[in-house]
């Protein structure tokens, strides 16, 4: 009986950790939706090829595109475990 409730306890921990990474993937997902809009408007329509904003911004982009990629590797990894 009490294996069963250890059972339940950790597949309600795992429910709850599969939404929250669900989530973080959403949320990073459009994050970087955004950052490849704007850098697509201050290239491209704004003309603005050497501002110092261009830069923070593609720094910005390449941590949430490696965030997002190691998020889903480890997710991979693990659920082929």
């Amino acid at each position: 009986h009490l294996h069963l409730d250890y059972s339940r306890i950790a597949n309600d921990m795992t429910y709850m950790n599969a939404m929250k990474l669900t989530v973080i993937c959403i949320c990073t997902f459009v994050t970087i939706t955004g950052f490849v809009y704007m850098l697509y408007m201050m290239i491209f329509v704004k003309k603005l090829l050497y501002s110092r904003r261009l830069l923070i911004l593609c720094s910005w982009l390449v941590k949430n595109v490696s965030k997002f990629y190691l998020l889903n590797s480890v997710c991979a990894r693990t659920s082929a475990e």
